[in-house]
C-alpha cells in the first residue's frame, strides 16, 4: 500500500482546501517553523484513525477544526482524505471498494474522515460510510497505521533505539504485516467473550424463562380456575339475577292486584262516603225542626219553671198564713176550751150557789150571778172571733187547696212538658248520634280512602323500586358480562403471552446443542422464515417439545399421517403456516392446515 494523495479541507491550519501529491521516491516538505509541516503529518494519522487528542497535539477532538482567526472565519467542520493505492494487498473486504465520491482508479482507495464540531467524527472507503475499526484493520493488514512504525515522528527515533523487547517485538511484526492478524485475533477474541457472555446471559435468561414459565403456568391453572369459579359465579348470578328478576315481577304482580284491589275498594269506601254524606245532610236536614221544637220546649219549661218557682213562694206564703191561722185556731181553741171549762166551773159554782142559795145569803148569790153572766158574755164574745177563725180557717184551707190543684196541674204540666222536652232531647240525641255515625262512617271511609291512596302510592312506589330492581339487575348482568368477557380477554392474553413464552423458550433451547439420543423434539428439525416463530409458537405451543415417532403407540410425539389425508381449504386471506416452515413430515398435515393472515385480516376472519 503506497500514499499517494493527501487532501485537506479545514484541519488546523489548513483553513483552506489543499492537496497533497506524493510522487514516487522521496518527497520532502520544507518550510520555516508554524508553517503546518506537523500538521500534515497529524492528518495522516488522524485519518488512518487516531483517536487519542494527545496524538495530533489537541486537548480535545473537536480542536482539529480551523478556529478561525483576525480575518477568517472558523470552520464548522474538517476533512482528511487519503489517496493510496492498494497493490500487493488481497485482504480488502468487497464491500469497501464499492462507490466512491470522486473517481479513482480501480487499484486505489479513498480513505476520508470527516469531523463535525460537537458530533464525532465519520469514517469511508470510497465514499462508503464504515466503521473505525474497519479503517484500523485496512491499515494493520497494510503493516500501516496510526500506531505503526512506518510513521516516524519527532523524537520517535530515540524511542525506537532505546525500546524494550516488547515494544521492538511489536516494531518486528509492524514490519511483518501481522499487527492486522492481531488485531483480528483480538476481534475475534472480544468475539468469542461477547458470544460466551451472551451464552451465559442465554442461560440465564432460560433459566429466568423456566422459572416464568413455572410461574404463568401455575398463573394459567389459576387462570383456569379463575375461569371456572367465574363460569359458575356467573351461572349463578344469571341465576340470582333471573329469580330476582322473577321474584321482581311476581311482586309487581302483586303489588298491580293489590292497587287494583285498592282502587276497587277506594271507589267503594268513596260510594259509602257519598252515601253516609247525604245520609248526614238529611240527618242535617231533619235536626233542624226537632232544634226548633227543642228551643220551643226548652221556652216553654223556662215559663213553667218561672211559674212553678211563683205558685211555690205562693203555696209557701199560703202555709205560712195557714200555719199561723191555725195556730191562732188552736189559741181560740185553746181558749175556747179554757172558756168552756171556766164556764163548766161557773156551772158548777152556779149549781153550788143555786144549792147554797137557800143556805146564804142572796149578796153571795148575786155576786155568782153576776160572775155568771159576765162569764157567759165572754163566751159568747169569744164564740164570734173563733166563728171568724174557723171561717177564715175554712177559706183559707180553699185557698190552700186550690193552690194544691193548681201546684199539682202545675206540676203535670212540668211533668208532660219535661217528658216532651226529654222525647226531643231524645230524638236530637238520635239524630246527633245518627250524624255522629254518619260523621264517623264517613271519616271511616275517608280513612279507607287515604288508605288505599296510601296503598296505591306504596304500590306505585314499589312497583317503581322493582321496576329499578330489575334495571339494576340487568345492570349487574351486563357488568357481569362485561366481566367475564375482560377476564376471558385477559385469559387469551394471558394464554397468548404463554404461548409466546414456550415457543421463544423452546426456539432458544433448539439453537443450543441436543444430544442425538433418539428422543429428541422436532423442534431442533424445524425452520422457520424471519418473522413466523412466534406464529410458529402460537399454532404449536409446548407440542414443539415432542418427538417424531413411527408409531401412535406408546408415549406422545408427532406420527406421519397418510399422504391421502384430505387437506381442507383456508379461508379467503390465509395462507398455509407450511409455506413459511420447513418441519418434519409428520407435521406436514398441522401445518397445511393452520392459516397465517394480517391482524387486520385476522380481525375480519
Amino acid at each position: 500500500m503506497r500514499l499517494q494523495e493527501i487532501r485537506l479541507r479545514g484541519f488546523k491550519s489548513f483553513a483552506d482546501p489543499a492537496d497533497l501529491v506524493i510522487g514516487t521516491g522521496i518527497t520532502g516538505i520544507v518550510g520555516p517553523n508554524g508553517c503546518g509541516k506537523s500538521n500534515i503529518v497529524e492528518a495522516i494519522l488522524w485519518a488512518m484513525g487516531e483517536s487519542a487528542p494527545s496524538s495530533v497535539r489537541t486537548s480535545e477532538m473537536d480542536e482539529v477544526i480551523f478556529a478561525g482567526g483576525s480575518k477568517r472565519h472558523a470552520r464548522n467542520s474538517a476533512e482528511v482524505s487519503l489517496v493510496v493505492s492498494r497493490q500487493d494487498n488481497g485482504h480488502i473486504p468487497p464491500r469497501l471498494l464499492n462507490g466512491g465520491s470522486r473517481p479513482v482508479n480501480g487499484e486505489d482507495l479513498e480513505i476520508t474522515r470527516r469531523i463535525t464540531r460537537n458530533s464525532g467524527s465519520v469514517y469511508r472507503i470510497n465514499g462508503r460510510e464504515v466503521r473505525a475499526r474497519d479503517v484500523h484493520t485496512l491499515f494493520g493488514d497494510a503493516g500501516g497505521g496510526a500506531r505503526s512504525c512506518a510513521i516516524v515522528r519527532q523524537n520517535r527515533i530515540g524511542e525506537l533505539v532505546n525500546a524494550k523487547p516488547v515494544a521492538r517485538r511489536r516494531l518486528i511484526e509492524d514490519a511483518a504485516g501481522v499487527s492486522g492478524l492481531h488485531q483480528r485475533r483480538h476481534e475475534v477474541e472480544l468475539r468469542i467473550n461477547a458470544t460466551v457472555r451472551n451464552v451465559e446471559s442465554i442461560d440465564e435468561q432460560l433459566a429466568s424463562l423456566d422459572r416464568q414459565i413455572g410461574a404463568l403456568r401455575r398463573e394459567a391453572k389459576r387462570a383456569q380456575r379463575y375461569r371456572k369459579i367465574a363460569e359458575s359465579l356467573r351461572h349463578a348470578e344469571d341465576l340470582l339475577a333471573l329469580s330476582r328478576w322473577y321474584h321482581a315481577a311476581e311482586a309487581v304482580s302483586l303489588i298491580q292486584s293489590d292497587l287494583a284491589a285498592a282502587t276497587a275498594e277506594a271507589t267503594h269506601a268513596a260510594a259509602e262516603a257519598a252515601v253516609a254524606e247525604s245520609a248526614r245532610s238529611k240527618q242535617s236536614e231533619s235536626l233542624a225542626p226537632l232544634r226548633a221544637r227543642q228551643q220551643e220546649a226548652a221556652a216553654a219549661l223556662a215559663r213553667i219553671e218561672s211559674e212553678d218557682a211563683g205558685l211555690g213562694e205562693r203555696i209557701e206564703a199560703a202555709d205560712r198564713d195557714a200555719r199561723t191561722f191555725a195556730a191562732r185556731v188552736e189559741q181560740l181553741h185553746s181558749d175556747l176550751a179554757r172558756e168552756r171549762q171556766l164556764m163548766a166551773d161557773a156551772e158548777e159554782s152556779l149549781a153550788e150557789l143555786a144549792r147554797a142559795e137557800v143556805e146564804r145569803p142572796d149578796d153571795r148569790g148575786t155576786t155568782l150571778r153576776e160572775e155568771l153572766a159576765e162569764a157567759e158574755s165572754r163566751a159568747a164574745a169569744s164564740e164570734t172571733p173563733l166563728a171568724e177563725a174557723e171561717s177564715t180557717l175554712d177559706a183559707l184551707n180553699q185557698a190552700l187547696a186550690s193552690l194544691d190543684a193548681r201546684n199539682r196541674q202545675v206540676q203535670r204540666s212540668e211533668s208532660e212538658t219535661r217528658s216532651a222536652l226529654e222525647g226531643v232531647t231524645n230524638e236530637i240525641g238520635t239524630a246527633a248520634n245518627g250524624i255522629g255515625v254518619a260523621e264517623r262512617d264517613a271519616a271511616y271511609a275517608r280513612e279507607e280512602v287515604a288508605s288505599a291512596a296510601r296503598a296505591e302510592a306504596e304500590a306505585r312506589v314499589a312497583a317503581e323500586d322493582a321496576g329499578r330492581n330489575a334495571e339494576r339487575l340487568e345492570a349487574v348482568r351486563d357488568a357481569a358480562e362485561l366481566a367475564e368477557q375482560d377476564a376471558r380477554t385477559a385469559h387469551a392474553e394471558a394464554a397468548r403471552r404463554l404461548a409466546a413464552l414456550e415457543a421463544e423458550r423452546s426456539a432458544l433451547v433448539g439453537m443450543l446443542p441436543k444430544p442425538d439420543n433418539g428422543t429428541e423434539p422436532v423442534l431442533a428439525h424445524i425452520r422457520a422464515d424471519a418473522g413466523i416463530e412466534t406464529a410458529l409458537g402460537a399454532a404449536l405451543g409446548e407440542w414443539l417439545h415432542l418427538p417424531e415417532k413411527n408409531s401412535a403407540l406408546g408415549s406422545s410425539g408427532w406420527v406421519r399421517l397418510d399422504q391421502s389425508s384430505e387437506t381442507l381449504p383456508l379461508p379467503d386471506g390465509a395462507r398455509p403456516l407450511a409455506d413459511f416452515v420447513q418441519a418434519p413430515s409428520a407435521l406436514d398435515a398441522r401445518l397445511r392446515h393452520t392459516g397465517l393472515v394480517s391482524p387486520a385480516q385476522g380481525e375480519v376472519l
